[in-house]
């Protein structure tokens, strides 16, 4: 039954064939005239001689009549088939005007003989101008990166059992070197050979997407620019509802995107209204600095850059707003160093005023009382010279006394020099320095100071030894005023070109408040030496545990 119906079925697809049609129609029109046109010529007239004309009659209407009814049938086919043409002729030239209007360019590509035939659009985006070339010829305009992916694609091309779409994207290369984006797109479909149905040929199209690849490629960046940027992005509609906001913003406020992306600015930016911010929109930029609530309800301040424009006939504004915080304490602090600053200038002055008083007072004392005495001396000594009362034994002894007076002077004249620069620094160097500076402290102050080192001698530029010498000597003054300690470690270690020094003491300890006192004068003053070359003071210290202070220094 099935095999009936099976051919049954290959006579209709056959019939819907113009010329399998038409041939099966004479077919049938003449073997039914055979089978019944003698038969019927015979009963109109059994005789010979009429049957013979009859005959003859009858195969010239055969003739006549198969003539017309054929006539008719091509006529037939011939208007439908000519309706189609014109059909496709006309569907040909409105995809073509499509082609042309979307610079679309459409090629053939036979496989078998693997060449390619070009409409004019195609050679303009191709660069090669024929319409006909072969394969090689396309393969060589191709980018170097892009031929082994091509080539992969159109090795799906072997052995095709059914029809086959492809498309890629590439990059073509001109005599110029200039590199052009395309996208192209082709179907491959099966024709009858010999019978039987085979692959080899297919229709494509062209389209170069440069532009739009550099679009795309710019946009990217842009949003990876925008997503990334060290500062907050929000993109809000006119009703302040945030549209889009990048992870900068979302990390800082503690919202997921699909959280922040369900509030209004607003919600983040509780300073600002509905009302202000349309109010805001007459200026298409605008400035100013206000704060940001985050999820957890913290808040931190902004500054905010906020630029209205229209988009699609719709109000958008893109609002920035830069996290401050640090700026502020920077900015803080600065203003709680000029104040330390201002604190020192002045306190310095005083001290330079009560050691020139100090000294003024030691000078007078010293030297006045010693002028006095040598003068008085002296007097004695030429009075008694010129009124022949002295012998020589007597003269003597004044002399004597005489020198241990200029002796003593020049002894505390040292003191005095040694208090304003210590030779011992610019004679001996910076480790018989401090050894001496440490023995001084230990006999007046009576506390105990053990002074380690790695090293006798060292080239060390004379501003940065007298900067460490000086820091030192105000830590152990530090020391002995406030820290009550009983023992000190001073440790200076030279390593690799560098110098550490590092100071600890038993004492009562310093806590963060003493360190930031605005007259911490003694600490300030260490601060500011050391940031002269660079360097910067280190402070620990906890309460009844001591202090330590450390810094290095590049030689």
């Amino acid at each position: 039954m099935d095999t009936f119906r099976n051919l049954f079925k290959k006579i209709f697809t056959l019939l819907k064939k113009p010329h399998y049609k038409i041939a099966l129609i004479y077919l049938t029109i003449s073997i039914l005239w055979i089978i019944y046109s003698d038969k019927i010529a015979f009963e109109l007239s059994p005789e010979q001689e009429s049957f013979k004309y009859i005959q003859s009659v009858k195969g010239l209407f055969f003739i006549f009549a198969t003539s017309i009814i054929i006539f008719l049938l091509i006529r037939n086919d011939y208007r439908t088939i000519k309706e189609k043409n014109i059909q496709l002729n006309d569907s040909k030239i409105k995809m073509q005007l499509a082609f042309d209007a979307s610079n679309i360019g459409t090629y053939q590509f036979d496989l078998e003989n693997e060449i390619i035939y070009l409409d004019p659009r195609s050679q303009i985006i191709l660069g090669i101008y024929k319409n006909e070339l072969n394969l090689s010829e396309i393969i060589n305009k191709i980018h170097p990166n892009d031929i082994n992916y091509l080539s992969e694609l159109l090795g799906k091309t072997n052995h095709l059992k059914e029809d086959l779409k492809l498309s890629a994207t590439h990059r073509i290369v001109f005599e110029n070197k200039d590199v052009r984006w395309i996208e192209s797109a082709i179907i491959f479909s099966q024709n009858e050979d010999n019978g039987s149905k085979k692959i080899n040929w297919g229709i494509g199209t062209l389209l170069d997407i440069t532009e739009k690849k550099k679009s795309t490629e710019q946009l990217t960046i842009l949003q990876y620019a925008l997503e990334n940027a060290n500062i907050g992005v929000f993109k809000i509609d006119e009703d302040g509802k945030i549209n889009y906001v990048n992870k900068y913003a979302c990390e800082n406020l503690g919202y997921s995107k699909k959280e922040i992306t369900s509030l209004s600015i607003m919600n983040i930016d509780k300073g600002l209204t509905l009302e202000s911010f349309k109010k805001q929109r007459k200026n298409i930029h605008n400035s100013f600095e206000t704060t940001h609530t985050c999820k957890d309800g913290s808040r931190f301040p902004v500054e905010v850059t906020l630029n209205y424009f229209n988009y699609e006939n719709e109000l958008q504004a893109v609002y920035f707003a830069k996290d401050i915080t640090a700026r502020m304490e920077a900015e803080n602090e600065l203003k709680k160093t000029q104040n330390q600053l201002r604190a020192l200038f002045a306190n310095i002055d005083n001290i330079r005023e009560d050691e020139r008083k100090i000294l003024a007072r030691e000078l007078h004392d010293e030297l006045g009382q010693v002028l006095t005495s040598l003068n008085m001396n002296l007097s004695l000594l030429k009075n008694n010279i010129e009124h022949n009362l002295y012998d020589e034994k007597q003269l003597i002894s004044d002399l004597d006394e005489i020198s241990q007076i200029v002796n003593a002077s020049k002894i505390n004249i040292k003191k005095i020099i040694r208090s304003l620069r210590p030779e011992y620094l610019d004679n001996l160097g910076l480790i018989p320095a401090l050894n001496h500076l440490i023995e001084e402290y230990q006999k007046s102050k009576n506390i105990n100071i053990n002074f380690i080192h790695n090293f006798d001698e060292a080239n060390i530029d004379s501003q940065k030894e007298n900067i460490v010498y000086r820091v030192i000597q105000e830590s152990l003054t530090n020391i002995t005023k406030h820290a009550h300690a009983t023992n000190v470690e001073v440790n200076l270690f030279l390593d690799e070109g560098k110098l550490k020094v590092i100071i600890n003491d038993d004492g009562i300890g310093i806590n963060l408040k003493d360190i930031n006192k605005e007259n911490s004068f003694g600490l300030i003053g260490m601060k500011e030496r050391l940031s002269q070359i660079g360097s910067e003071l280190e402070i620990n210290g906890n309460q009844n545990s001591g202090t330590n202070l450390n810094f290095v220094i590049t030689l």
